[in-house]
């Protein structure tokens, strides 16, 4: 016989004898509640799996247990953890009645509770989705706004490029030659032609470009103002404006007619003078930032 046979006879024998003692003490009657009957069980038990088996007894015998802060007995019910104060270690029909109503009218708070809760839990998150919407709207609008205010900017940078532009287009014939003087030459035994420049534009000039035509005619200079000027003046130069000379409106610059535009010969006279064109210098718009 193997040792695992003897061990399972022994266990068998051990519980029987164990039962045995029990249902004997159950006719005499030697417990009257829980804690009595486990402390007899304790003592009976052979084994610690037969001492399992009857402290489940003594469970099933009586439902509640001492109380620990006065006479009576406390009943706990498993499923809701209520527990109930009651003069017995087994509840009374009416007691049953009681515990029963009380645990049924709790399972209802229990659930009643879990609905509110499941209630305000969708109520917070339709706020929640709600306020992320209305996040969304408004910063979509804020987007939308900042894209129109930028594209409103934008059109306003072009319009004063346009109106600087088409300023600049006209200002040309704003700019006149107001005086033509002739300087002696004593170096080369000529007259050189002495032009005066008035800036009456808006904007300041940085070079411009003169034509001029040489006449045959001979005379006193006052005679000058009765010649008869060609519409477009065969002879050209580009003169550049000193430092702030030119500036907007009224500013003035003295060019004097360079060597090698002076034709040498007898009885030539620098005459009709006038702006062909002119550079203006890169103007201060005062743009807007748009971005």
């Amino acid at each position: 016989m193997s040792i695992n046979m003897s061990r399972l006879i022994f266990f068998c024998f051990g519980v029987m004898l164990s039962s045995a003692v029990w249902m004997a003490a159950l006719e005499n009657r030697n417990h009257f509640d829980y804690e009595s009957c486990s402390e007899m069980a304790g003592t009976n038990a052979a084994f610690s799996e037969a001492l399992d088996a009857l402290l489940a007894s003594c469970a099933d015998q009586y439902p509640a247990r001492r109380d620990s802060l006065g006479d009576g007995y406390i009943y706990v019910d498993e499923m809701s953890g209520l527990s109930f104060a009651i003069p017995t270690p087994v509840p009374s029909a009416t007691n049953w009645i009681e515990i029963r109503s009380a645990v049924e009218a709790h399972a209802k708070e229990v659930e009643k509770s879990r609905l509110a809760e499941e209630e305000a839990r969708l109520r917070e998150l339709e706020l929640r989705e709600e306020q992320d919407r209305q996040r969304r709207e408004v910063a979509a609008a804020l987007a939308e706004e900042r894209e129109w205010r930028r594209q409103e900017c934008l059109k306003l940078n072009d319009k004063k490029r346009q109106y600087f532009a088409r300023e600049q287009q006209t200002a040309t014939k704003n700019i006149i030659v107001t005086k033509r003087t002739m300087v002696s030459n004593k170096l080369f035994q000529t007259d050189r032609p002495v032009v005066k420049v008035t800036n009456l534009s808006g904007f300041p000039v940085s070079s411009l470009k003169l034509r001029f035509q040489y006449m045959t005619q001979r005379g006193e200079y006052d005679s000058w103002q009765n010649i008869v000027c060609p519409t477009v003046p065969q002879y050209s130069w580009t003169a550049f404006s000193s430092q702030n000379s030119l500036f907007p409106v009224g500013g003035t610059m003295q060019v004097v007619v360079p060597d090698s535009q002076i034709v040498g010969r007898a009885g030539d006279w620098l005459l009709c003078t006038s702006v062909e064109s002119a550079e203006f210098q890169r103007p201060k718009l005062n743009l807007e930032n748009c971005y």
